[in-house]
């Protein structure tokens, strides 16, 4: 008589749950943002979302930008006197909505 084994269907990974975030963004950066996924949707051929390539980038960030470059970068933008939550018209802003 044969022995009949059960084997167990290989595990997979644990997913990380996404968690979201609010990222205040100029329109130029929402361009260069719109830019970037049409050009991966077009080399992957498929539908890249906004969030994808945020999470890409931050990966490929953490790989391959030097410390002191990333703070060279930063720096750029804290200069430029951005405050979150105060558009080009000095209007307060909350949560995506202007306070009336």
């Amino acid at each position: 008589m044969e022995k009949v084994t059960h084997r167990k269907p290989p595990q997979k990974k644990p997913v990380t749950p996404l968690r979201p975030i609010g990222v205040t963004l100029s329109q130029e950066e929402v361009d260069i943002l719109i830019e970037l996924t049409t050009e991966q949707s077009t080399l992957t051929g498929r539908t890249i979302s906004n969030s994808a390539l945020i999470r890409g980038l931050l990966r490929f960030a953490k790989r391959g930008i030097e410390a002191l470059a990333l703070r060279d970068a930063i720096e750029e933008e804290v200069k430029q006197g951005r405050k979150w939550g105060v558009d080009e018209l000095g209007k307060i802003q909350g949560r995506g909505r202007p306070r009336q």
